[in-house]
């Protein structure tokens, strides 16, 4: 099984931000891959079963979501700055029928977006920033290693961020927080 968001219902065959045509090969449609798009979530899973008359499955998701949370008050004048988050040595595929991401890696970069307008308070006035959501390995003894930059592309010159080796693991969140 495979699960994601499509632009209509009367029309499931049509691939919007995954290229499904082979199940074992999933990769990212062009230009699909945009920060805090909550489209590019999907489910698989694949299993064997005897047919029967109600059958129900629990599909699960092939990724991991990097979190970017703020831990101090935004700055206002950050409010229209426009952002990027670019991941390198991102897994590319994934393979439906084996519950595997692919080993081809390459740099995710979306087009830049504004985080910081619409952001929202979460514990201790935490701002949830963005979020992302990168193919990867289903437990902790192989967790998937990403590096990733945070920056922003308005005028108020802020040094881009870079973090190494960032753990992703597949149905958990990785939170980023600092001051940003």
């Amino acid at each position: 099984f495979w699960a994601d968001h499509v632009a209509d219902a009367a029309d499931l065959a049509t691939d919007l931000n995954y290229i499904t045509t082979d199940l074992s090969a999933i990769t990212y449609a062009e230009n699909a891959f945009k920060n805090n798009n909550d489209q590019l979530d999907a489910f698989f899973l694949s299993e064997t079963k005897a047919v029967e008359a109600a059958m129900s499955f629990d599909l699960k998701r092939p990724f991991g979501q990097v979190n970017f949370i703020s831990t101090t008050g935004i700055n206002t004048n950050l409010d229209a700055e426009a952002v990027k988050v670019t991941f390198a040595k991102a897994p590319t595929t994934f393979n439906a029928i084996d519950g595997t991401r692919g080993t081809e890696t390459a740099t995710l970069a979306p087009v830049d977006f504004t985080a910081f307008a619409n952001t929202t308070a979460t514990n201790a006035g935490e701002r949830h920033l963005t979020f992302d959501y990168i193919f990867a390995d289903p437990d902790a003894e192989d967790q998937t290693l990403v590096d990733v930059t945070f920056e922003t592309e308005g005028t108020l010159g802020l040094e881009p961020i870079s973090v190494n080796n960032v753990p992703v693991q597949r149905n958990y969140r990785t939170n980023l927080k600092g001051n940003i």
